[in-house]
């Protein structure tokens, strides 16, 4: 109302701001609501949404007393920006100790909101406890319930009984139906680390801009250097996540192929067993596999790294940039090509 009663700061863009923000309020509340009730975790996207608004609020309180807006316009935004940074300090805590019984021997890693996963928080307990005496079984977190040889079973052995077992690599198939959700969940890390690295040839450029001019003003200094703690942080963290979900879903693999062989193994009979073959199976062939997993998300990132980088160097050179891309494209088959014959 205030935006609307003000004609100095009243626009098309501030009214629907504002009127979006309020929306998105009401929402919150609702979504807050049902994530306490429903979830033993902090909410990701609540944490995720308020951290991310909270940063450009900051900017645009500051922005709001310098550039003249009325005192109650400001003095109200700012206000609504401290509340959401109680908002957020509250919604990241964490809800074990109330937690029903069920649920209260989970393991940290789930019931830790997304701060703590990023920076692996939940594990400091068990690494305290190590530095200061040898660790045993009871010291270790209870195993996810996703993560668990039943739950895996089940969810492969369903996949496999769904599957047309004539098709070529009927397994492979099965077994990542079974497993999409855990392939899932490291896409998003993974495009976030794909991001903050091809931000930083921009960082760098607008750098050299700002160095080499002498009329840039100083708090674009200040703004490159918090941009660079960001995307350094970030980059950080999207590492970390992404390898942490990758190693979650090639557990998920070697968990899920290890069972379905030994169901299978049991029901076999005992004439026509030959052990060797399933010890075989159970442990080189799956731990293959399950290293080949490790890059399985590079199969369709680097592809969009190699594009984004094709287009930076078209950016700077032109169509001169088809130079240096053919090159690196023929370099790998030329050393495969000069590389000895082993006998």
């Amino acid at each position: 109302m205030l935006w609307i009663l003000s004609p100095t700061s009243r626009s098309s863009a501030t009214i629907a701001a504002a009127g979006l923000s309020f929306i998105a309020s009401i929402a919150l509340c609702v979504l807050s609501h049902a994530e306490h009730l429903r979830s033993v975790r902090p909410s990701p996207l609540i944490n995720v949404y308020l951290l991310l608004t909270l940063l450009f609020d900051v900017v645009r309180s500051r922005t709001l007393w310098q550039d003249g807006a009325t005192k109650t316009i400001a003095a109200l935004f700012t206000s609504s920006t401290c509340v959401k940074i109680l908002i957020l300090i509250t919604e990241a805590v964490e809800k074990r100790k109330i937690l029903l019984v069920p649920f209260q021997h989970s393991s940290p890693e789930v019931t830790s909101g997304i701060y703590s996963r990023s920076m692996f928080w939940w594990l400091n307990t068990l690494m305290r406890t190590g530095f200061g005496r040898i660790l045993n079984n009871n010291d270790l977190y209870p195993i996810d319930d996703e993560m668990k040889a039943v739950t895996l079973r089940e969810n492969a052995k369903k996949a496999w009984l769904r599957a047309k077992r004539t098709r070529s690599n009927a397994l492979m198939w099965s077994t990542l139906h079974a497993l999409r959700g855990s392939l899932a969940w490291g896409i998003f890390p993974r495009l976030c680390l794909t991001a903050f690295r091809y931000t930083q040839p921009f960082l760098i450029a607008r750098t050299i801009k700002f160095v080499d001019s002498s009329e840039d003003n100083e708090n674009i200094g200040w703004g490159l250097t918090a941009a660079y703690g960001f995307v350094f942080i970030g980059l950080a963290i999207a590492n970390g996540s992404y390898y942490h979900m990758t190693y979650r879903s090639i557990t998920s693999l070697r968990g899920s192929l290890v069972t379905m062989i030994y169901a299978k193994t049991v029901d076999l009979s005992i004439t026509a067993l030959d052990e060797s073959v399933a010890l075989t199976l159970m442990s080189t062939d799956t731990e293959t596999i399950c290293n080949g997993f490790e890059n399985v998300h590079e199969l369709w990132a680097v592809p969009l790294e190699v594009g984004l980088a094709m287009w930076l160097l078209y950016r700077q050179l032109g169509l001169v940039f088809l130079a240096p891309a053919v090159t690196a494209i023929c370099k790998p088959f030329h050393l495969q090509l000069r590389r000895p014959i082993e006998v």
